[in-house]
């Protein structure tokens, strides 16, 4: 917030115990602190802030109210209020108080001052806008429907000085709202009149036929001009009140934009796309009168004394006032070295971050190698996004030590803590624009293969290699696809990978018969053998555990039972439909039930259960369910044939194998079902593959408790023509003559677009790809 000479910035920081929140006052020509408050510890923020005679500022903090001097930050006073939004409301600080736990929304009246309660008053209701209009303040609602009774939304215009309602307006068909001085505008869902209505002093409603046709979101208003954003773009318009028109509107290119009015008519604009930074400033006939380059990813800007002031998430500059862009220099270091500096101004964690990357590799390798120099001592000091751009253009001149700085980035903490796959994308991103040159076979080798990587670099990594097709990069990569390769000649149904830790009593059921002690538990990640096992405790692990059949066990409802005899046990499992297991009450839908004998039966002696075979599809009377002379416990592709195989089916079987090496961390994972067209000897480096023929998918092979093998989440192979694209198959990603396109889509949503090729050694590899996400992810 500009206030006469003074910045007010809100800051939190780490500390101690939890972050420390505070408001520094910043000189806005020097940047100097003026001074500091702290405003309390813990994960808060300032959420709102108003100015009263130029002498006093009070900020909301989420759970308390200060009030502090402007000339020095020295306290004036304190209130424990959760303040949602703070207003100057003739001469009062009208405060926005969030209920608790489903309490109501209050608005608290106080002298700002001294913080004396003046007035206050609740709603049944959350307070959804809150502004002042035309001299007092309006409320909107939205409703609340699942309350008893329902509240419908409603508008009130209360009196500034004491909250008195003059007039309060039910509207049931409320669907949106914008508070524009001196009017206020809702969007109606009406059966004779769908759209926006000016909504006048005294609680009557007048259509607007301007807005006929516009549902956008108001993003910022002040005066006659106001920005919208909408799914197609952003717009700033000119409206005129006494006519219920605009003058003019023009639409911005898509990406963020912040607008300021300047003195005069004029409104400046701040906008970030994909590809650029923009200041314009247009006047009151809506043309463009200045331009030059922005700030990328502000969050506010200010005009001061003909200079600029920006706000980013991670700090304060000022601009000068210069309102041309200045033509690049002619020296390709001195080009090279301000590519950089302006990607250092980009944070962590900014949208802007992946599609600026790709074009500054590109702008970097356009100067050529002459600028290695500066982009080397530039590494450290440019950012994120400076940082992985110049790293990957040394690689791609043939230089392997910046690939050991991409890996040890990925260590530090910052680049990750999101929990988003932000460093990753922004790395793949550089290295897509940086191309396949072969000179990057050393780089791309050591990000192939250094722990840690993530994922989507990996197969990035891994394509650029196959791009490149020499047969020194093609040894690298089978060098490295022969040490993902499982210990062949051992049971897939390995014990290790299964063993729990011991669990707790709320996880576990413990039996005891014949001096002996069992352990039931669930286990919810084994793929299609989720559900309930048993193991025998002994004194200092577990026995190897046994799957008992009963998948379908939910303990928020279900109940065990267990009957105990000298000759075994035997496991009850009883579906409730109604109340949870701990109610008497609670109706018995279905009740299954296992003894220890039929747990551990295994009829075909093949080294599998019955009850894993019957829950996998496999056949418990053969000990060789797809009959190629490898026991169904020791193959790993027990339901797998030898039919004929065309091109896409090597390539099918190099993209399940290349990609798993590349998602999943080494070691022995339960097995997956994998769809394909045919029931292909499928390799996969972690897991026994299960194939389902595509023609087989809506068979139901019931397990032991009647549910399908299909219905468990598994891989999903799919050929991708020109005349059958699946949903969301990237436009740009076309096969070459020669060339395979597979969609392959894990569970319900993570998926991989993948182009294969065949390579000079004669084996398939993935060459081009892009991730997809479906809307259930």
């Amino acid at each position: 917030m500009l206030v006469e000479h003074q910045l007010l910035c809100p800051v939190m920081r780490e500390a101690p115990g939890g972050g420390a929140c505070s408001l520094v006052a910043l000189d806005p020509q020097t940047g100097r602190v003026q001074w500091q408050a702290e405003l309390g510890r813990g994960s808060v923020e300032p959420w709102s802030m108003a100015v009263f005679a130029n002498s006093v500022v009070v900020v909301g903090t989420g759970n308390h109210l200060f009030a502090l001097a402007l000339k020095d930050g020295s306290p004036v006073w304190q209130k424990a209020i959760r303040a949602v939004a703070v207003f100057p409301v003739a001469d009062n600080a009208l405060v926005h108080q969030r209920g608790m736990s489903g309490a109501p929304d209050t608005l608290v009246l106080l002298d700002p001052f001294s913080g004396a309660v003046r007035s206050s008053r609740s709603f049944e209701n959350f307070v959804d806008t809150l502004r002042p209009w035309d001299g007092d303040m309006v409320v909107v609602s939205f409703g609340f429907e699942e309350a008893l009774p329902p509240v419908l939304p409603f508008v009130v215009r209360l009196k500034a000085e004491d909250l008195r309602t003059l007039w309060r307006l039910e509207l049931p068909e409320l669907k949106n709202s914008v508070v524009l001085t001196p009017d206020l505008w809702v969007y109606l869902e009406k059966q004779n009149h769908t759209g926006w209505y000016r909504l006048q002093s005294d609680g009557n409603l007048e259509p607007l036929a301007a807005l006929a046709h516009w549902n956008g979101s108001l993003l910022w208003a002040q005066g006659e001009y106001q920005l919208w954003g909408s799914e197609e773009g952003s717009r700033l318009c000119r409206w005129r009140s006494e006519t219920a028109t605009w003058a003019w509107c023009r639409d911005l290119p898509r990406g963020k934009w912040l607008a300021q009015q300047l003195d005069g008519k004029q409104v400046a604009l701040a906008g970030s796309t994909t590809e650029e930074d923009q200041l314009l400033v247009l006047n009151d006939a809506g043309d463009v009168v200045a331009k030059a380059s922005g700030i990328p990813d502000a969050k506010a800007f200010f005009h001061f004394q003909g200079h600029w002031l920006w706000q980013q998430e991670h700090r304060i500059l000022l601009t000068g006032a210069a309102l041309k862009a200045s033509s690049p220099p002619h020296d390709v270091k001195t080009q090279a070295a301000q590519l950089l500096e302006q990607a250092a101004q980009i944070p962590h964690f900014s949208p802007l971050a992946v599609p600026r990357v790709g074009p500054l590799v590109k702008a970097l390798l356009a100067l050529g190698p002459d600028i290695k120099p500066v982009v080397q001592a530039k590494l450290s000091t440019s950012g994120p996004v400076g940082f992985v751009a110049a790293a990957t253009a040394l690689m791609a001149w043939g230089d392997p030590h910046p690939a050991d700085l991409l890996i040890h980035w990925f260590e530090e903490p910052r680049n990750t803590d999101d929990g988003s796959s932000w460093a990753g994308d922004l790395v793949v991103g550089a290295l897509r624009s940086a191309g396949s040159d072969c000179k990057q076979i050393e780089p791309l080798s050591r990000l192939l293969s250094a722990e840690g990587v993530p994922w989507m670099v990996r197969v990035e990594a891994f394509a650029s290699l196959a791009q490149c097709g020499s047969l020194p990069a093609l040894e690298r990569l089978q060098r490295w696809l022969q040490q993902q390769e499982p210990t062949r000649g051992s049971s897939w149904f390995q014990p290790n990978t299964l063993s729990p830790k011991v669990p707790s009593s709320q996880e576990a059921w413990r039996i005891l018969w014949n001096s002996r002690e069992f352990i039931v538990f669930p286990a919810w990640y084994l793929g299609p053998t989720r559900g309930l096992w048993i193991a025998e405790v002994g004194s200092k692990q577990h026995s190897k555990p046994w799957y008992t059949g009963l998948s379908d066990f939910n303990p928020a409802t279900d109940t065990l039972d267990f009957e105990i005899a000298p000759e075994g046990f035997r496991i009850i499992l009883k579906h409730n439909t109604t109340g949870s297991a701990s109610t008497p009450q609670a109706n018995v839908d279905k009740t299954l039930s296992i003894s220890w004998a039929e747990i551990r039966q295994d009829r075909d002696d093949d080294g599998l259960t019955d009850l894993v075979e019957i829950r996998l599809g496999l056949s418990p009377d053969q000990a060789d369910t797809d009959r190629d002379g490898i026991p169904d416990g020791l193959d790993w592709c027990p339901t797998c044939g030898q039919p004929p195989r065309a091109a896409e089916d090597f390539a099918a079987e190099a993209l399940l194998y290349q990609f798993f090496a590349m998602f999943e961390p080494k070691g022995i994972w339960p097995p997956v079902t994998v769809a394909w067209t045919k029931p292909l000897e499928f390799s996969h480096p972690r897991r026994a593959v299960l194939v389902i023929p595509n023609d087989q998918q809506q068979t139901r092979r019931p397990g032991a408790d009647g549910e399908s093998i299909e219905s468990v989440a598994g891989v999903r192979l799919r050929l991708v023509t020109a005349s059958q694209k699946p949903r969301g198959w990237p436009d740009d990603l076309t096969p070459n003559p020669g060339e395979v396109a597979i969609e392959l889509q894990v569970g319900d949503g993570l998926g991989v677009a993948a182009i294969m090729g065949k390579a000079a050694d004669g084996r398939w590899y993935i060459v081009r790809w892009r991730r997809l996400w479906w809307d259930n992810c």
